[in-house]
């Protein structure tokens, strides 16, 4: 059922964003993403950790999942400005290296 419904949605509309539960914790991300033509992570600041967003990715590698991009939540640019091994605002650098991350693709 949900396949025809996904399949109608591709003919009806352009894009078809869907909100899943943490991939982690329940199956039914990874059923919806099986489906998608990629995923776009959101991550917590200050409360999903390295190790924890590390996990996401390789389980979406592993389940050949397109990840499209990544979105980080609540992050305030005034706390600091690094979050994990980056440092803001002018770049979106790791520390001591000397060439840009992408911020956002794939």
């Amino acid at each position: 059922r949900m396949l025809r419904l996904f399949s109608r949605f591709r003919e009806e509309f352009d894009h078809v964003l869907v909100d899943a539960p943490p991939c982690l914790e329940y199956a039914d991300a990874r059923i919806l993403a099986r489906n998608a033509d990629g995923v776009i992570l959101v991550f917590r600041a200050n409360k999903t950790d390295k190790k924890t967003a590390l996990a996401v990715v390789d389980q979406l590698m592993r389940d050949r999942i397109p990840i499209a991009g990544t979105i980080l939540n609540d992050w305030d640019p005034k706390s600091g400005g690094t979050y994990g091994d980056y440092t803001y605002p002018r770049a979106y650098r790791r520390r001591g290296d000397n060439h840009s991350l992408l911020a956002f693709g794939a």
